[in-house]
């Protein structure tokens, strides 16, 4: 199974805290796209969940 190749899609961090992180994309229409911290895994798949290292 090899990797997949990439888009060449930047994207700009616009912002970090606790809680997770901002970045945007000039790709998108400047969507701002807002990712958050799950360290408990509640949305993360059983393969995922068991794969990370904490």
């Amino acid at each position: 199974m090899g990797a997949k190749p990439q888009d060449g899609t930047r994207l700009t961090l616009d912002a970090v805290s606790s809680d997770g992180l901002k970045v945007s994309s000039n790709y998108f229409g400047s969507t701002v796209s807002e990712f958050y911290s799950d360290n408990e895994r509640k949305e993360a798949s059983e393969y995922c969940s068991t794969q990370v290292r904490t």
